[in-house]
């Protein structure tokens, strides 16, 4: 079977055991585990192409991406709007494999794909990610601080993964990466105690985030101007004094 056809029956797969635990929801676990099963078993079809582990690091967001989106649709209530997200997910991650095959094989494809869908499903997930992290603690009773740590290993992972796909050198990444976690710790924290629903909870630590990933990947290509931090502080203060403004505090 052709790679690409082999991507269309799997993705299509995971939307249906998706469909099965929404139908379902005893079968959630199970789902879960099959689709991550799917997920590896792209992954490895991918390497096997050319024999090249190392491009295994490159397949690691889309299984957060995939799990973050279906933890936090057990969250919500509409079945017809967990249909359109988990519908959503599969779609992007559908293409976010066919830029990674791209971006594999096509050395001039290298800058225009794959880091742009890197750095959505980036945003993606440690929105999602923390979103669901932040709802737990409306339906259990569990420490903040283990949340809190689940989401640094989220944030880490996130930030360090679409700055290595960025292409820059592995101690300046690691450097950044744990830069960014401490300075966002104490915010992740603190937020468990403000009357803010879980969306936006999530919504403001991703804003920060896809902040903290530019002032970094600007910083790399020696592109950080003033400029370019004002306008994006700008974007990500307008963003959040709307989101304030016209939601619902819990």
């Amino acid at each position: 079977m052709k790679i690409k056809r082999l991507f269309i029956v799997c993705h299509l797969l995971i939307f249906l055991l998706f469909s099965v635990a929404v139908v379902k929801p005893t079968f959630f676990y199970w789902v879960l585990l099959s689709s991550n099963l799917i997920l590896v078993f792209i992954s490895y079809r991918i390497i096997a192409l050319r024999s090249d582990k190392s491009f295994l690091r490159y397949l690691i967001l889309p299984v957060f991406f995939i799990n973050s989106c279906f933890f936090y649709s057990s969250l919500l209530v509409s079945k017809l709007f967990i249909f359109l997200i988990l519908f959503s997910a599969v779609l992007l991650l559908y293409y976010y494999y066919k830029s990674a095959l791209k971006y594999y094989f096509i050395e001039s494809d290298r800058k225009k794909n794959l880091p742009f869908w890197s750095n959505l499903f980036g945003f993606l997930t440690v929105f999602l990610g923390s979103s669901f992290i932040y709802g737990l603690s409306y339906f259990i009773k569990i420490n903040n601080l283990i949340l809190t740590l689940l989401l640094l290993v989220i944030l880490f992972l996130s930030f360090f993964q679409n700055i290595f796909i960025e292409r820059y050198s592995g101690r300046a990444n690691l450097f950044f990466s744990f830069l960014f976690l401490f300075s966002l710790a104490p915010l992740s924290w603190s937020i468990f105690l403000l009357p803010f629903n879980y969306n936006v909870s999530g919504l403001i630590i991703s804003l920060i985030y896809y902040s903290a990933l530019s002032f970094v990947i600007f910083y790399f290509k020696k592109e950080l101007t003033v400029k370019k931090i004002k306008y994006n502080l700008l974007f990500v203060g307008f963003v959040l004094l709307v989101t304030l403004i016209s939601v619902k505090w819990r």
